[in-house]
């Protein structure tokens, strides 16, 4: 008699548990936590950022802020969407920029070797095109047409790296150089008087 009992209890008990794991949490819905932004060291070594994971022409909006967390703004302009984000210098932005949601390009401030240096790129893309910073304080470009990639270097030294869908000479001038202030000519720079 005893035994029967036993097997009753244990029967029962299974039940419930085997109840409690299927439909107990059918109801009650997954909450998901917002990303937050990748925290920003002020050590100028370390590698803050993950533009380096983003695909121009594939990655959206939500694809970046899952990636970098969320901007420090967002301002629309028609169809187009600029986003920042903070560097480890307070001077300096990294910036995304969205068509119909879509990454066009963007650009990330570099401030050690964590990207490489410039022979590296030089020897895994070829021969680039090079173009000359508008701002006077700028470097030159080195850019990848057919890759997607350019860098700013200072001798060897990459300064920042711009990611992009992969485009011709001409549509790069038109779409992107004039944007992030890019020209065939070097910039004169004008001397100060005496």
């Amino acid at each position: 008699m005893r035994k029967k009992i036993f097997v009753i209890v244990l029967i029962v008990f299974i039940g419930i548990v085997f109840l409690l794991f299927l439909g107990g949490d059918k109801k009650k819905p997954v909450k998901q936590t917002a990303p937050t932004p990748i925290p920003i060291p002020s050590d100028f070594d370390k590698n803050y950022s993950n533009f380096n994971y983003l695909s121009p022409g594939k990655s959206t909006y939500n694809d970046v802020v899952s990636i970098n967390g969320k901007p420090k703004t967002s301002s629309a302009f028609g169809k187009k969407t600029k986003l920042t984000y903070l560097t480890p210098n307070q001077d300096y932005e990294n910036l995304v920029v969205l068509d119909n949601n879509t990454v066009t390009y963007a650009y990330e401030y570099v401030f050690s070797t964590y990207r490489g240096v410039l022979s590296e790129y030089l020897k895994t893309y070829g021969n680039p095109l090079k173009l000359y910073s508008k701002d006077p304080d700028g470097f030159d470009w080195y850019i990848f047409l057919g890759s997607g990639i350019g860098v700013e270097a200072a001798d060897n030294l990459v300064t920042r790296v711009l990611y992009f869908i992969p485009q011709d000479k001409n549509s790069f001038m038109t779409n992107i150089a004039k944007d992030v202030g890019l020209s065939e000519t070097p910039i004169e720079e004008i001397g100060e008087p005496f």
